[in-house]
């Protein structure tokens, strides 16, 4: 069994001012790359179905793809969400707990970028969608002391788990910064699992504080993402 996870951010037309474009995937776009995932025999899961098959075998289907969003941008409920709704597909968001209904602080956008608020995380959460933590402020944690590590895990499970009422079991690593050390306080901080930005494909004895993610933006084509999908699924034994 191979799982294929795939890294977006907005979903939403291009900004005007042009900024950060590999940020984001159009409306109409999601929905071709959804109704072609669908077509190649991919299914939607989110990362607790997978832990659940290594732990327990609880079945998966033949290709299961997790998708997943960094950052919590309300262009995902907006725009990514109605997508998801027309497949019954359930997606993994990734939110920075300390800026919940605020803006993306770490890109200098000429107009920046909602995020969710905590009411929102719930509806979503509500409706099937998986959230996991993107830390507490969206540091670095490669280049924080293991205190600051510590702190940026625990506050932002604690903040979420608050929120949505049940414990939250997922990370995602700001900007893919992580380390043996950071993946260690990871598990000790009560996650079950972390992703980075390694392009592949996982398998089994994919360490789970290191699950490889394939990201999409707007340049990637329907063409170009079926190819990267075939030839990832080949190579992922290939070290990262």
């Amino acid at each position: 069994m191979l799982l294929t996870v795939l890294m977006y951010h907005h979903v939403a037309p291009l900004p005007a001012s042009g900024a950060h474009v590999g940020n984001y995937v159009t409306p109409d776009q999601f929905g071709a790359q959804l109704d072609a995932l669908h077509a190649w025999g991919y299914r939607p899961v989110v990362l607790a179905d997978w832990l659940a098959w290594l732990d327990a075998g609880t079945p998966l289907p033949a290709r299961p793809v997790v998708l997943t969003f960094d950052d919590a941008y309300v262009t995902v409920r907006e725009h990514a969400v109605p997508h998801l709704r027309r497949h019954g597909a359930r997606a993994t968001i990734f939110a920075v707990s300390g800026l919940l209904g605020g803006t993306n602080s770490w890109d200098r956008d000429p107009e920046p970028s909602r995020l969710l608020s905590a009411d929102e995380l719930r509806a979503l959460a509500r409706e099937g969608m998986e959230i996991g933590s993107h830390s507490h402020t969206h540091r670095r944690l490669a280049r924080c002391t293991p205190d600051e590590v510590r702190s940026e895990l625990l506050l932002s499970r604690q903040v979420l788990g608050e929120v949505l009422g049940h414990p939250v079991t997922a990370m995602c690593y700001p900007y893919g910064s992580q380390g043996r050390r950071v993946r260690r306080l990871t598990r000790e901080a009560g996650y079950r699992c972390g992703v980075g930005t390694k392009r592949r494909v996982n398998a089994r004895r994919t360490d789970r504080y290191d699950l490889r993610r394939i990201p999409v933006d707007s340049t990637v084509t329907l063409e170009a993402l079926e190819r990267t999908l075939a030839w990832r699924r080949r190579l992922w034994w290939v070290p990262a």
